[in-house]
């Protein structure tokens, strides 16, 4: 049985009892990139939700490989093992099976989770709390309370926020391309606004309330995001403006003018 199990009680009415498969969602998917790649088909998690080391290897591959970027090109090996190190653990090229080490696709640890996120696109994070990451702290204060709010899924509205907080992309053009400085501040900005500490004096990011708790892993918002601006700047799309990066962040929509070859 693979989707449900369920029993009948004397009237003859379906009651659920479990639910055995885990149903890979895009929404639920914190990365855009991984996001695209799953609604395109590229990534194709398994019935009982989980995605492979192998999935993720494919996904940088497609993503870095058309880049006329000499570093990342040199650097794409190790980028591989280290990013799919940290969610997968440790595996010998060549050796190990990567298709049978699996992980939930829309299950996320608190640990592997990167330390800031924009709240764009908000994770299931699995655990014992059950809000580790504070997700609903801004709700009612930096972020207008709503049924929605700090739950997993995807946020226009946090979005649309960060837009208007950050100080460069504010006094932008709808029209205007985006460049590197102004994609990078939209890393800056949620650190400002998401994670900043209730009181001056208190150091510690996401000290109290009203603010999102770091997660478990590195920084790597401005690596992600500086990545994303080099795909879109790349050739035939040549920067993209700020409805092409909404409809890929929150709608996981690759911009029109972009080649996607699979690995």
């Amino acid at each position: 049985m693979t989707t449900q199990e369920a029993n009948r009680n004397s009237n003859g009415t379906v009651n659920l009892v479990q639910d055995l498969k885990r149903e890979a969602k895009v929404d639920l998917v914190p990365c855009p990139f991984l996001a695209a790649l799953f609604k395109r088909g590229v990534i194709k998690p398994d019935e009982d939700g989980t995605w492979s080391k192998a999935d993720a290897y494919k996904a940088l591959d497609t993503i870095i490989k058309p880049l006329d970027d000499w570093k990342l090109k040199l650097a794409r090996p190790l980028l591989k093992q280290i990013i799919t190190g940290d969610l997968f653990g440790r595996s010998l090229p060549g050796l190990d099976d990567t298709e049978k080490i699996r992980l939930p696709f829309n299950e996320w640890p608190w640990k592997n989770l990167h330390m800031f996120h924009t709240g764009i696109r908000l994770p299931k994070v699995i655990g014992t709390e059950e809000d580790p990451m504070n997700f609903k702290g801004p709700c009612g204060d930096t972020l207008e309370d709503s049924a929605t709010c700090g739950e997993p899924g995807v946020h226009l509205e946090t979005f649309e926020k960060l837009v208007a907080e950050s100080e460069i992309l504010s006094k932008k053009d709808e029209n205007e391309k985006w460049t590197e400085e102004d994609v990078l501040s939209l890393c800056t900005t949620t650190k400002a606004t998401f994670y900043a500490p209730d009181d001056p004096d208190n150091k510690e990011v996401g000290a109290k309330d009203a603010y999102y708790k770091a997660g478990g892993s590195k920084d790597a918002c401005a690596l992600l995001f500086g990545v994303a601006v080099k795909v879109f700047d790349n050739g035939p799309c040549n920067g993209i403006r700020k409805q092409d990066w909404k409809n890929f962040l929150v709608d996981a929509n690759f911009p029109e003018c972009y080649v996607l070859t699979p690995a």
